[in-house]
């Protein structure tokens, strides 16, 4: 390998000065050897024009680079390298190259020649003008330097500009190469355009080409009078859990932050040390205009570039469903000192390493002034006298036990090293060590030995600590590792719900939880209203969040947040629509439908869209502040959607629910229930009566204030429907829930056919209750049962019965009250020793109607799980699936 190192900038060399290069040869193993049998060659790279085809099927011409062999020697290398001179006798662009004995290249070096003299470059079709500075920062007072390329001979202008000419200069060329030079001017800093305008001498040959040619290039300007020198010390090993004090002092008095960063974060993130001065004197953009006559009479030549914007967002997730038992995480090694103030005079700011920390600490400082801005940095190594790695699971559930680790690295240095260390482990109230806890550990100095401990988990929940310790040779160091105690089981909501007439109703409560996180409440009320409290609570501490998830939870708090018995703060409702609200405008595709997740262009899903479209509308009725472009978006799809042709029974109920929420919406939609209609009798005649088309239709010729066409159809329904005898088990896609069929069903007739409303007793709700009591429901068929009971309890009367809520213990012992005897929708805590909630029923005499009760318990179970969960799978072969799978 060959390499090579030049005494000056390869970019710019002016003619016929000196220009070395310092070569040497280094073998496998990095050590200089000598190398024989070379070729010394120097290269012109030459442009010439070159008639193209371009992409459109024009053709242009363009410059293309083309090598020149100038010259070529034998060359041989010392071992102790050698140092060569680069010709410059002659301006142009050359490369410096030296091949092997199988004229392979070993080493290339590109340099410029830049000078008075005859251009070798051929630029005769599209007159470029070459535009080279000297270097590329310059200070007020000094005279710019620049190199000129041009096509022909002539005669030019030089001006320095920015947001106006700030200098300018006349020069003539009798060659095509030249070198020029203009006064760099006061007053500008950041950064300025030198612009060259270049005309082709009357006397010159060239009489093809444009007579105009010109170049601009940008240079930086007294940058060193905005720095600052900063300086940092730190000493150059410290050990963990030690202090390290960091000094630090500027030129200039100033307000400035120390912060220091694990070296390894840096390597991820590609973290490079900030520098001011560049971003406040960043480049400014050339803003003068520069007008010419020449195009007035020659063709124009012209470069059109593109670029393309990339833009975008990595979306927003729902962070849901989180370990609520987190343990305690060792932070990022990171220290901030804050602004301080600086000048001069050395001063300190301290660290304390954390233990478990070993490795390299980067150092950097920022310093500001009122006229400068300067950076330092340097870097300190954490070693200690052992490196302790301590390896434990992330997570355990109480019972368990586990074997942890404890890696130990000796670095002991000096008279009292040696391989006797002493190991002990402890845990804290949530973990314990159920093996010898000290032991000892033979580690030889410069390796690394493990110990392993048997660790057993408490019953009790959070984060838990172990703390290593390892002593020897004088030197003491200590190290924690954290894990999390949760339960085994998942977080549950156990609702018991019924309806009772007799005087009293034990309700047994079973379940054992762990304090953290749980909840019991009793409910109890004359109106079937009360069921929903339980509902609610299920969807309100529902963990996942897909668009139909989310508006079942919007739909709950929707409901209930005017029932004043329910005790919900308006303005916290308020808050947790506008956030529904939010997230459902991320899942709205372009033809207003939604999808499941984000990934809102995947096409939608339409009982997806009737299901939000019914929420929003019910959300706008009741007065919230529904996005405008939200529902907007919807209508469009509900109007696509009634305006379309259905293929079956399940498009006709999507069709007719369409129909249904734009008449709700103020929509005219007379002829899409024509156009319906009359697709319903050709096609099924004898099918559509008892589908859920008809109920849609029904509640559609009721707002269209044709109320017989209307009560007609929703009384055949219903007849249909008790004459069809139920599913014992509905394993069916949950759109298609029974369920949740008859409690959309059981809401439109309550809210469009008070009259059969007003018929129904407590018996007949049982296809809406008897759900709730058997604890069978998922997200949407508990937000529809809520919109049921909630349509139903606007028209029903309230009872005048007396409740009493009372708890008796597991232990036993004398009935607690909890609420004495009282009318209306009665709601208590009770306590996690209670064994049984017994209500109390006083119908004074003069009613049998009963009353409604519903327990419910949320939280995680203690111990280990004693029955599978299987509610909603099945089983097909060896293997099971979830029907409600989204």
């Amino acid at each position: 390998m060959v390499g090579y190192k030049p005494d000056g900038d390869l970019s710019y060399i002016s003619k016929d000065s000196q220009r070395n290069l310092h070569l040497i040869s280094l073998a496998p193993n990095l050590a200089q050897v000598a190398q024989a049998g070379l070729k010394q060659r120097i290269v012109e790279v030459r442009h010439v024009s070159v008639l193209t085809k371009q992409p459109n099927g024009s053709y242009a011409y363009e410059s293309t680079a083309r090598d020149k062999t100038v010259s070529e020697v034998d060359f041989s290398l010392p071992a102790d390298g050698l140092t060569v001179a680069l010709p410059s006798q002659q301006p142009g662009e050359f490369r410096y190259e030296l091949l092997d004995g199988d004229n392979q290249v070993v080493c290339v070096c590109p340099f410029t020649v830049v000078g008075k003299g005859e251009s070798n470059r051929s630029l005769d079709r599209n007159a470029e003008l070459d535009l080279k500075l000297a270097k590329g920062s310059w200070n007020t007072g000094e005279t710019l330097e620049l190199s000129l390329n041009a096509p022909y001979t002539g005669a030019g202008l030089i001006t320095v500009e920015r947001e106006k000419v700030l200098g300018w200069q006349w020069f003539k060329s009798p060659t095509t190469g030249s070198t020029q030079h203009i006064p760099v001017p006061e007053g500008i800093e950041g950064n300025a355009y030198v612009n060259v305008s270049f005309v082709r001498a009357l006397d010159s040959k060239e009489i093809f080409m444009s007579p105009l040619s010109y170049a601009v290039h940008s240079f930086a300007v007294n940058t060193d009078q905005r720095k600052m020198a900063v300086e940092l010390d730190a000493p150059a090993l410290v050990k963990p859990n030690q202090e390290l004090k960091i000094g630090f002092k500027a030129s200039k008095p100033c307000r400035l932050v120390v912060y220091a960063v694990d070296e390894g974060i840096h390597q991820i993130t590609g973290y490079k040390l900030p520098q001011p001065l560049p971003h406040f004197m960043r480049k400014r953009s050339l803003e003068v205009e520069s007008s010419q006559l020449m195009d007035l009479i020659l063709p124009e030549f012209s470069l059109l570039t593109q670029s393309s914007a990339f833009g975008g967002d990595d979306g927003t997730k729902i962070k849901m469903h989180l370990n609520p038992f987190k343990r305690k995480k060792e932070p990022p090694v990171v220290f901030w000192s804050g602004l301080v103030e600086a000048g001069p005079e050395r001063k300190e700011v301290s660290y304390t390493v954390p233990d478990y920390f070993a490795g390299r600490l980067k150092i950097m400082a920022v310093a500001v002034a009122s006229d400068a801005v300067g950076t330092a940095e340097t870097a300190c190594t954490v070693r200690g006298p052992f490196v302790l790695s301590p390896n434990v699971p992330v997570f355990a559930a109480p019972g368990d036990e586990f074997t942890a680790s404890l890696t130990v690295a000796n670095n002991l240095e000096g008279a009292q090293a040696g391989p006797a260390i002493k190991i002990s482990a402890a845990g804290d109230d949530r973990v314990e060590i159920v093996d010898g806890a000290d032991r000892d550990l033979e580690v030889a100095v410069g390796t690394e030995g493990t110990a392993r401990f048997r660790v057993r988990v408490k019953n009790h929940l959070g984060g838990a600590e172990l703390v290593f310790k390892a002593s020897g040779g004088g030197e003491l160091m200590e190290r924690r590792a954290t894990l999390s105690v949760r339960p085994a089981a998942p977080f549950l909501t156990h609702v018991q719900s019924g309806y009772f007439r007799l005087a009293k109703q034990d309700v047994p409560v079973e379940r054992v939880m762990y304090p953290q996180f749980q909840k019991h409440q009793a409910t109890a009320s004359a109106v079937p209203m009360g069921l929903a409290r339980g509902l609610e609570a299920y969807l309100s501490g529902y963990p996942h969040g897909c668009s139909e998830q989310i508006t079942s939870k919007a739909v709950s708090r929707l409901l209930v947040s005017n029932e004043a018995d329910f005790g919900f703060d308006k303005a916290e409702s308020v808050k947790q629509l506008d956030s529904a609200f939010g997230l459902l405008q991320a899942r709205q595709n372009n033809n207003g439908g939604f999808g499941y997740w984000s990934d809102a262009c995947s096409g939608g899903f339409d009982f997806l869209t009737i299901y939000v479209s019914q929420f929003l509308t019910e959300a706008k009725d009741a007065g919230f502040a529904v996005p405008a472009d939200l529902l907007d978006g919807a209508r469009r799809r509900l109007l696509q959607m009634a305006k379309g042709k259905p293929s079956g029974l399940n498009e006709t109920y999507l069709q007719a629910a369409a129909i249904y929420l734009l008449t709700r919406q103020g929509e005219v939609t007379t002829n899409y229930v024509l156009n319906l209609r009359d697709t319903l009798e050709s096609k099924y005649k004898d099918q559509w009566g008892r589908d859920l088309t008809a109920p849609y239709l029904a509640a559609t010729y009721a707002l269209l204030k044709q109320p017989k066409e209307g009560l007609a159809l929703i009384t055949q329904y219903r007849k249909l429907a008790k004459a069809k005898a139920p599913s014992a088990r509905w394993l069916g896609p949950y759109y298609d829930d029974p369920q949740v069929n008859n409690a959309l069903v059981f809401a439109l007739v309550c809210r469009h056919f008070p009259e059969l409303a007003g018929e129904i007793g407590y018996d007949d709700l049982a296809v809406i209750t008897d759900p709730i009591v058997k604890g069978r429901f998922n997200t949407i068929s508990a937000a529809s049962t809520i919109l049921a009971l909630k349509a139903y309890s606007q028209l029903a009367q309230k009872a005048e019965v007396q409740v009493s809520i009372a708890e008796l213990a597991r232990s036993g012992g004398a009935l607690k009250m909890l609420i004495p005897g009282s009318t209306g929708l009665l709601s208590t805590p009770f306590s996690p020793d209670a064994g049984t909630i017994r209500f109390q029923l006083d119908q004074g005499g003069k009613s049998d109607l009963g009353a409604f009760y519903q327990v419910v318990e949320e939280g995680f179970d203690a111990g280990e799980a004693k029955n599978a969960i299987t509610d909603g799978w099945k089983s097909i072969g060896s293997s099971w699936t979830r029907t409600e799978t989204r």
